[in-house]
């Protein structure tokens, strides 16, 4: 997320993420940590393997994981 669409984000505005487990991982936790301080609610849809909990405004969809061929 940029400043533009990063400015976008408030309590109304609900935001969906795709969360791999791969080398972008710790920058999209960064961009998930934004969203919520500015109160946007997360539906994150995550790898089986990464262990993202819901909390209030987090609510986590588990994917299988998939291991790249």
């Amino acid at each position: 997320l940029q400043h533009g669409p990063l400015g976008l984000v408030d309590a109304d505005l609900p935001v969906v993420a795709v969360e791999p487990n791969d080398e972008l991982l710790e920058k999209l936790k960064s961009n998930l940590q934004e969203v919520r301080a500015r109160g946007g609610e997360l539906f994150v849809f995550s790898d089986e393997k990464i262990s993202l909990e819901e909390s209030e405004g987090v609510r986590v969809l588990r994917m299988p994981h998939v291991s790249e061929v």
